[in-house]
């Protein structure tokens, strides 16, 4: 209990420094809707839980932060609760729930640490945004989360992943290997990985100060993987139901009557390609996914006509085994050279290339030599930097 206590006040002291949670949505009608359609697109259309969802739910936010993502869900009908520590996260939630709550549901804001909760209710909903993975001990501030929740309700957790977060740990290791404070690390992060720090800043709608404190002067960020995820879950009788980015395998096609869903994601082995694509992700995806479509149109121009021919087959339905005979052959010759991972293969390649060199100036470098490699890197340290979170939902049998 020290360590966790003592890991909570550390985090707690970077948090009121520099807070990470408020992304301006009262700044301006535009950044208000922005993160409405953000987080509706996250829910509706990545998750799969239509927002309706939250109408006349219970819903419990552990760990709110500044409350700029519960407001959203008081908006869609929730009854919200939220468990804050940070005292001044909960000034700013409050003023946020009087300004802009649904006057038609009940919010409540309880002052108090994950581990320090204490109730009697279960929620239809328990939400934790960025939260466990910094404290002392993640798998049990996952089951302290899961004991909130009523059979049959759902758990939404969004947590990094140490695949995904690969590359912002190394950011982290040459930061702490070159600075001797916290200063020194805010202007070393703007010289060596300013790409990244204002990306981040632009796309959340934080400042650049935020961004730091968060990603690289917070003193613990212990990220769980796919396998432990699915472990939690588990443990706590609770059944996969969701995650964005996806971590089923494209393969699955099982009927709903025959489906081998639960042995597959029971498997730890199932989340390492996911992860791997994670750690190198630089592009977004419309253009990681353009190999693919590609290749996947190429294919199309004999497979659609094959299978249309014999759709809707009947007695007396004329086939010209020819022409599909053909077609077969096209298809053959199409899909036997397609690879649908070979751009993503590519750039884990160059990845890995860099990477090992970053590792050998670490050993032997000095700083103006580090910053002169991430400033040339073609896959390490550009674009997304990776994948940042992992948005998880799963439910309560």
């Amino acid at each position: 209990m020290d360590q966790i206590k003592e890991t909570e006040e550390k985090v707690l002291k970077v948090f009121q420094a520099e807070n990470p949670s408020n992304y301006g949505i009262d700044g301006s009608k535009e950044a208000f809707l922005n993160r409405h359609g953000m987080l509706f697109s996250l829910f509706q259309d990545k998750l799969n839980f239509p927002v309706k969802m939250f109408d006349g739910a219970s819903l419990v936010d552990v760990g709110a932060g500044t409350g700029d993502n519960t407001i959203y869900y008081n908006n869609w009908g929730a009854d919200c609760t939220l468990v804050e520590v940070n005292p001044v996260a909960c000034e700013r939630a409050r003023f946020l729930y009087e300004s802009y709550g649904n006057q038609d549901r009940s919010w409540t804001i309880e002052q108090s640490s994950l581990f320090d909760y204490q109730t009697d209710r279960r929620f239809d909903i328990v939400v934790s945004t960025g939260v466990i993975h910094h404290t002392a001990t993640k798998d049990l501030a996952f089951d302290r989360l899961a004991s909130l929740l009523r059979p049959g309700g759902f758990l939404y957790l969004a947590v990094s992943d140490p695949a995904g977060y690969f590359q912002r740990n190394l950011q982290r290791l040459v930061l702490w290997r070159f600075a001797k404070s916290v200063e020194d690390l805010e202007e070393l992060a703007m010289r060596l990985f300013g790409e990244s720090i204002e990306r981040a800043a632009k796309f959340g709608n934080r400042s650049k100060r935020a961004v730091i404190y968060d990603v690289y002067v917070n003193p613990k960020i212990d990220s769980p993987t796919v396998a432990e995820v699915l472990g939690w879950f588990r443990r706590n009788r609770m059944k996969f139901y969701s995650t964005w980015p996806r971590i089923s395998p494209l393969q699955m096609a099982d009927s709903p009557m025959n489906s081998a869903m639960d042995a597959i994601m029971a498997n730890p082995a199932v989340g390492i390609w996911p992860e791997i694509l994670w750690c190198a992700h630089d592009l977004g995806d419309e253009r990681q996914c353009k190999a693919y479509l590609d290749g996947a149109a190429r294919i199309g121009r004999s497979f659609l006509p094959l299978t249309a021919m014999f759709n809707d087959m009947s007695e007396d339905k004329v086939v010209d085994l020819d022409q599909a005979q053909a077609l077969a052959e096209q298809f053959a010759q199409s899909s036997g050279g397609f690879d649908a991972f070979a751009d993503q293969r590519a750039a884990i390649a160059q990845f890995t290339v860099e990477l090992i060199e970053l590792f050998r100036l670490l050993r032997r470098g000095g700083v103006d030599e580090v910053a002169a490699f991430c400033g040339a890197t073609e896959r390490l340290f550009r674009g997304t930097n990776g994948t940042g979170m992992v948005y998880w939902l799963g439910y309560k049998e």
